[in-house]
């Protein structure tokens, strides 16, 4: 998996911009900022193998870089998540199917 995410995220964003990552369970939010995708990589692996994490999400809208912060390059599980305008710019780059 981790060379496939690892792709996937360098397609969305830019390098060294900042996406959020989101891990939904039953009762709480994992989440974190990152500029480093290969930390995000390693990040995202163990949780992928939790089956109480029903989905893993990566941002497509850029966030604001303070947010580096709260969660730089690291996840943290929260019960409550942040607020929309935390985003600081939207980008769509186009994705090929197939």
């Amino acid at each position: 998996m981790d060379g496939l995410l690892r792709d996937a995220v360098a397609r969305i964003a830019g390098p060294g911009q900042v996406v959020e990552v989101r891990e939904l369970t039953d009762q709480f939010t994992h989440s974190g900022y990152f500029n480093d995708f290969d930390a995000l990589v390693r990040s995202v692996e163990p949780l992928d193998a939790d089956t109480s994490v029903h989905g893993i999400y990566v941002t497509l809208n850029e966030v604001n870089p303070a947010l580096l912060s709260r969660r730089a390059n690291r996840i943290k599980m929260r019960r409550q998540e942040g607020q929309h305008n935390e985003r600081c710019g939207y980008s769509a780059p186009p994705l090929a199917a197939g």
